[in-house]
């Protein structure tokens, strides 16, 4: 009678422990642990009693004596707390698996905010992008971190939709309840990384503006560097039409204009090359009609660096 008072006690506190008070959140793995260890033991010594209960009334069988009101009262007890186990052990199961979804869910977050911190991470270089459209090698190097974003921002959206695709289906083996509940926040998770697709797509079309941009700013600037460096050159060439110089300053004047002429030369190479492999880049092209413009003057720069050195040449004659 006394083991079966606390066999009794221990089965009241499974259940308790099992029983909503309308207040509490969602199930933890240590409280769900501390549930399962409850169910347990006092299972464990309900059967113990049960057996005891068995045994005794094996022996009354045996003795031929008549039922003893004492352990039918027992053996009706026993029922009912195998039946009150029976559905904290539901409870139980149904609060495992709650626990294992939110884990699973867990996870999938921290993959879907992986993708979303890449996506503003490069939404951010863009932004930088154009704080330093002046300063042209800030600007390629926002460009290069920019890409960088993009090319692991995709990468993790690819990763983060297997993840989540691979999850769902793991969540329908769980109870019509809880797959219920992960089902709902699975599609949650898949709304975001749609919604984050799209900023990702935007972010590359951005960063393709951005970048088409700064190259033609690039060239630009290649170009005008060409034409200051033909205007050097041209100044230098006049310097050699002065009369009655010293033999050393005339000599200087030539050097100059001859580095000049060189530097003029290669800027000039250099721009055009520049030109060159901005109309072969796949992923981003100038327009023909700008090259042509910029290729325009290219040649006119070289055209007056060649009168120049004509000039010169005719002096030195």
């Amino acid at each position: 009678e006394e083991r079966m008072l606390e066999v009794e006690a221990a089965v009241e506190k499974a259940e308790v422990m099992t029983t909503p008070l309308g207040d509490e959140s969602a199930p933890t793995e240590e409280s769900t642990s501390e549930m399962e260890s409850a169910v347990a033991s006092a299972t464990a010594s309900l059967e113990e009693v049960d057996e005891a209960v068995k045994v005794a009334r094996e022996r009354q069988k045996n003795l031929s004596e008549g039922r003893d009101e004492k352990l039918d009262g027992l053996e009706v007890r026993i029922t009912r707390c195998q039946q009150q186990l029976a559905e904290v052990r539901q409870v139980v199961a149904e609060q495992r698996e709650q626990v294992s979804c939110d884990g699973l869910i867990r996870e999938a977050c921290a993959h879907v905010e992986k993708v979303e911190d890449a996506v503003a991470k490069g939404v951010l270089e863009i932004i930088h992008i154009k704080d330093q459209e002046d300063e042209m090698q800030a600007s390629k190097e926002a460009l290069q971190r920019g890409d960088a974003a993009a090319t692991s921002a995709q990468r993790a959206l690819g990763d983060a939709r297997a993840f989540v695709a691979g999850r769902q289906l793991h969540v329908q083996s769980f109870s019509e309840t809880v797959q219920s509940y992960g089902r709902a926040e699975f599609q949650a998770l898949a709304t975001r990384l749609a919604e984050v697709a799209q900023r990702l797509s935007q972010l590359k079309s951005d960063n393709d503006e951005r970048r088409k941009v700064v190259l033609h700013s690039e060239a630009v600037s290649q170009v005008v560097s060409a034409e200051d460096a033909v205007q050097r050159a041209a100044l230098a060439g006049k310097q050699l039409s002065k009369e009655e110089v010293e033999i050393d300053e005339a000599k200087a004047s030539c050097e100059t204009f001859a580095d000049a002429l060189q530097d003029a030369a290669k800027a000039i190479e250099t721009a055009r090359q520049l030109l060159v492999e901005r109309m072969r880049d796949k992923k981003v092209k100038l327009e023909k009609a700008e090259v042509a413009s910029l290729s325009l003057r290219l040649d006119l720069a070289k055209k007056e660096l060649a009168e120049a050195k004509d000039a010169a040449e005719e002096h030195e004659q």
